[in-house]
């Protein structure tokens, strides 16, 4: 039900010193006492019983009836819940409009920006009018607490790096085609193999490359022409090389597995 005015027993409230009021709600919104108390002069003349039969709107602050609830005004004749209402939709309209003093005050006196016009423009240079009485100096354009801040950045995955081309093993002047190995690979160098595996002895004369030998012993590297191999150096290399034939040993006439 919409309050008809002021309750007869307002004015026999005590006195409420204001100031503590609107401290306290400054103090909780973030806003200067300053500027709230600069609205309070311009909508009621501080007047606690203040009521506006056109619209209903109640008190210091003037809250519309359709605020109280959501502002969480139980007793909008209170003065600290009605200094405290109309700081808190204050505060809305200023984070409405980025800390835009003149945007949210327009906003304070007529609701949607479709009913702004020359009254509201007049409304707002009226509290700054207060406002530079009450503090001495002009209220700021745009209060940078109420700026939203910007949204974070948006964390993308990295960019895969491009992959390096593949390496061709093609020796060939056709790209398509497969590795010629053959072109590619040089020739084995030239090696002597003895009968029975062992040493194989490279002829362009680099190290011996040591093999493992098939059956018997590894053999000795053999020796220069110039120096023919002695009866006993022979008949090891008879017995290694052909396996203990029937051949007798030289220096004894010995055969091999008997005397």
């Amino acid at each position: 039900m919409t309050q008809k005015g002021p309750p007869t027993v307002i004015y026999d409230r005590p006195s409420v010193d204001l100031e503590p009021l609107f401290s306290a709600a400054g103090h909780l919104t973030g806003i200067d006492p300053m500027l709230l108390k600069a609205i309070a002069m311009r909508e009621s003349s501080l007047n606690p019983g203040n009521w506006a039969p056109s619209t209903g709107a109640v008190g210091l602050m003037s809250l519309e009836p359709q605020n109280w609830k959501s502002l969480g005004v139980t007793d909008p004749w209170d003065p600290a819940q009605n200094i405290m209402g109309g700081a808190l939709l204050l505060r809305d309209n200023l984070k409405m409009y980025d800390g835009d003093l003149n945007k949210a005050l327009q906003q304070y006196n007529g609701g949607s920006p479709s009913r702004w016009g020359a009254a509201t423009r007049s409304y707002v240079q009226d509290v700054r009018n207060n406002y530079k009485g009450l503090a001495g100096q002009e209220a700021p354009d745009v209060l940078p607490q109420f700026i939203k801040p910007p949204p974070p950045p948006v964390l993308r995955p990295a960019t895969p790096a491009t992959p390096a081309p593949p390496v061709h093993l093609n020796m060939n002047a056709d790209p398509s085609a497969g590795p010629n190995f053959a072109q590619s690979q040089p020739d084995p160098p030239a090696t002597a193999q003895m009968p029975s595996g062992g040493l194989a002895v490279n002829q362009s004369g680099f190290q011996p490359a040591l093999a493992l030998a098939s059956r018997g012993p590894a053999l000795p590297p053999p020796l220069p022409p110039s120096q023919p191999p002695s009866p006993f150096v022979q008949a090891f290399l008879t017995n290694a090389i052909f396996g203990g034939g029937s051949a007798p040993y030289p220096f004894t006439g010995i055969r091999p597995g008997g005397r």
